[in-house]
């Protein structure tokens, strides 16, 4: 697991170095003048040109980004142009609630969504797979501002059992106001329990028609053992990738569903960001974006070869 831990670092390393500079690159297609976008639009020309000074947006291409990238590296992502605020703990602390979002999703998708394909792909083609698939279809095309707006209307408008709205109060925590993460945890876990499902389902199927399966029928091995010992763990693998894949999803893209519910996450930072033209806040979070997506590949990885033996020999 060391080697192919080793092996697989310099392409992580390529990775963040590549997307840093396309970011880098999509930012300067941005029609913004930093400057006048502090300023304002009536500031004179004057002052404007002095800010750009000031902060290096008047410097050359090559040159602008050896000082971003150098910034980032040490910490210093620079001020946000449209809040006034340092982008690094900004950035970080909304990170960190869309991480507490993401992680009460897995805590329901894992659970609900691998227990239900497992089950379907046991009895394909029976009852219970047919009922788990159409349930597992429904929920996978639906979009998921349908399906909050539709739990925002039973459970806070009619019942009102739950709060609407999950913003919070100056810098507080999600966890500070449990009930505030029910609705946009269950809208962001229907969403994706249906794929994973389905998944899970194909990956079963799979598992229980291959030959060493066949053959510990053959000697005699109970279904428990069958399905818990040598069935499970190789059906697992393409699920388990699936959702190593999604957790920057998870993070990052829940755009909808924290602006159904105003969630105070990353997404609708940088939506924010991106209404404002700050673009020292759209860099550092897609910059994050795409240290979560290798981070994330680098671990399916990991798990691949963990849960598949054969992948840690090949790397060996």
């Amino acid at each position: 697991m060391l080697r192919l831990t080793l092996l697989r670092l310099p392409f992580f390393a390529l990775t963040i170095a590549v997307s840093s500079v396309l970011i880098f690159l999509a930012s300067e297609v941005l029609p913004v003048n930093v400057g006048r976008n502090m300023l304002g639009m009536f500031a004179p020309q004057q002052a404007v040109d002095a800010l750009n000074h000031q902060l290096g947006t008047d410097l050359p291409l090559v040159e602008r980004y050896g000082r971003w990238i150098g910034k980032a590296v040490s910490g210093d992502l620079g001020n946000s142009t449209s809040q006034h605020l340092p982008v690094g703990p900004l950035i970080l602390r909304r990170a960190g609630n869309s991480a507490v979002l993401a992680l009460a999703g897995l805590s329901l998708i894992l659970p609900f969504a691998l227990v239900l394909g497992t089950i379907a792909g046991l009895t394909a083609g029976r009852a219970p797979d047919r009922v788990i698939s159409l349930i597992s279809l429904i929920l996978t095309s639906t979009p998921e501002f349908v399906v909050g707006v539709l739990l925002l209307l039973v459970f806070a408008v009619h019942w009102r059992i739950l709060p609407g709205s999950s913003a919070l109060i100056g810098a507080a925590s999600p966890l500070s106001v449990p009930s505030k993460l029910v609705l946009p945890a269950v809208t962001l876990a229907l969403v994706d329990i249906g794929y994973i499902a389905r998944m899970m389902r194909t990956s079963m199927i799979e598992v229980m028609a291959s030959p060493y399966i066949r053959a510990a029928r053959l000697r005699g091995y109970s279904a428990t053992r069958i399905v818990f010992v040598h069935a499970l763990r190789n059906a697992l693998v393409t699920p388990v990738t699936v959702i190593m894949m999604h957790v920057n999803w998870l993070i990052g893209g829940i755009v909808v569903i924290e602006a159904i519910y105003a969630y105070p996450g990353l997404g609708q930072l940088m939506l924010s960001a991106a209404a404002a033209k700050d673009v020292p806040v759209l860099e550092a979070g897609a910059l994050l974006f795409a240290l979560v997506a290798a981070i994330t590949q680098l671990l399916a990885d990991l798990l691949q070869a963990w849960l598949q033996p054969r992948l840690r020999s090949a790397a060996a």
